[in-house]
């Protein structure tokens, strides 16, 4: 069961032990994993990433 940091157009994005995954929303199942870092907001332009530093970075969306 993943740890959900935010949710988006039907992806639910979260963190497991082993790592990072989108879920989709209505089934379930797998749209990625292992993506790097679950972003704490998302929108259709960019998602936020709070680094190790304590500074937040957007990165574009894709897909």
């Amino acid at each position: 069961m993943p740890d959900i940091s935010t949710v988006f157009h039907g992806a639910v994005y979260g963190e497991t032990e082993n790592g990072s995954v989108i879920l989709d929303a209505r089934t379930g199942k797998d749209k990625a994993s292992g993506a790097g870092d679950a972003p704490s907001a998302v929108n259709e332009y960019a998602g936020l990433f709070g680094t190790s530093l304590g500074t937040i970075e957007a990165h574009r969306a894709v897909g």
